[in-house]
C-alpha cells in the first residue's frame, strides 16, 4: 500500500501531477491517469488500464466544484442541503420539484 496526496492506494503509484500517469496494477498490468490534475476526481473510462480526471469536477479540500450541468435522477429526485435556519441552527433542507413546483423545505434533525 502507499500513500498518494494523503490517501491510502493499492501499488506503486507515481506521484507526478498533470498529464499522464503510469502505476502499477493489482495483476502485474499498468494502470494509466489521464487529465491528472490536482483537485479533479477520478472517473472510469470503460478501459480496464485507463482513468481519467474529470476536469468539471473538482474537489477544492472545502468541498465540490461542478462546472457543468448537474442532473439528479432517481426515484424519489430530491436533493438535500445542509444550512442555517432563520436564527443560526444547523438545518437540513430538502429541495424538490413537484407538480411543476419548486419546494424547499426544513426537516428535523
Amino acid at each position: 500500500m502507499s500513500i498518494l496526496w494523503g490517501h491510502r492506494v493499492l501499488g506503486p503509484i507515481s506521484g507526478q501531477r498533470g498529464g499522464t500517469t503510469q502505476a502499477a496494477a493489482g495483476g502485474g498490468g499498468s494502470l494509466s491517469i489521464t487529465n491528472n490534475s490536482d483537485g479533479f476526481v477520478l472517473g472510469a473510462t470503460g478501459n480496464s488500464t485507463k482513468i481519467s480526471g474529470i476536469s468539471t469536477l473538482s474537489n477544492t479540500g472545502t468541498g465540490f466544484i461542478m462546472s457543468d450541468d448537474l442532473y439528479i435522477t432517481g426515484s424519489s429526485h430530491r436533493l438535500f442541503i445542509n444550512g442555517t435556519d432563520h436564527v443560526g441552527g444547523n438545518k437540513k433542507f430538502q429541495i424538490a420539484i413537484s407538480g411543476g413546483l419548486l419546494n424547499i423545505r426544513a426537516l428535523d434533525g
